[in-house]
């Protein structure tokens, strides 16, 4: 369950920090279909994929807002 706790964590960060539907998109999309299951077995596959779109990568990780939410995930603050 933590896994889907922090991918949903994210995808939230992405729409409150970013309030960008077409960032929420790109990412939506990257992680489509079979990536999904992928994500609860082994979440360390979400990065490479998510850095094949290299300019949604750099917009996500330039806010503060999003750093704090991927440092909160990974600690379960």
């Amino acid at each position: 369950m933590q896994s889907e706790y922090r991918l949903a964590h994210l995808m939230r960060g992405i729409w409150v920090e970013h309030e960008n539907l077409g960032l929420l998109v790109v990412v939506g999309e990257t992680l489509h279909g079979p990536m999904i299951d992928d994500i609860t077995r082994q979440p360390a596959t979400v990065v490479p994929r998510l850095m094949s779109q290299p300019a949604a990568a750099a917009e996500l990780i330039s806010n503060a807002g999003m750093i704090r939410r991927i440092y909160e995930s990974d600690t379960d603050s």
